[in-house]
């Protein structure tokens, strides 16, 4: 099953899958999308001439259960408070990342006196991506590097 959390820069997350009394359901936006240009090259061809990603969004509904406003009220401050925030989707075993901002999140009534509906909307800031640690590996110089005994300067000039 699909899982949805927000992660902010410090690693704090909170899981949009119920185990929080939350739920985001009914999302769209999770693929991607081009706008290319094209050239006409002649007689029917084209060549793809700039490949550009728009800035997408993630709208859909956050469920909050139980306690809805107290709920809600935490939600927005914690979104409020993070400097960078992570939209994390793992629809099987592996996550994909993007950072995100809110856009909007609209504050509607209790629903059957226990739950809210709220309709919310991510403005994505980044195309997905999964993070994977950066690995350098430095090597010594072999004997065959070139090397020049002068150094850089204001004097120096190239002919």
């Amino acid at each position: 099953m699909r899982k949805f959390y927000l992660k902010n820069e410090a690693g704090a997350e909170i899981p949009l899958n119920g185990e929080e009394k939350i739920f985001f359901s009914d999302p769209s936006g999770l693929g991607v999308s081009y706008s290319s240009s094209y050239a006409d090259i002649g007689k029917g061809f084209f060549k793809n001439t700039e490949k550009k990603y728009p800035q997408a969004t993630i709208p859909g509904t956050l469920t909050f259960m139980r306690a809805a406003y107290e709920k809600y009220l935490e939600f927005i401050n914690w979104v409020e408070a993070a400097q960078e925030l992570y939209l994390i989707y793992r629809p099987q075993t592996t996550e994909y990342w993007r950072r995100v901002e809110l856009s909007y999140l609209t504050k509607t009534e209790l629903a059957a006196g226990t739950w809210m509906q709220v309709p919310a909307e991510f403005i994505c800031l980044t195309p997905w991506y999964i993070p994977t640690p950066l690995n350098l590996t430095f090597e010594s110089e072999p004997d065959s590097v070139m090397a020049y005994d002068f150094v850089y300067d204001a004097n120096l000039i190239y002919g």
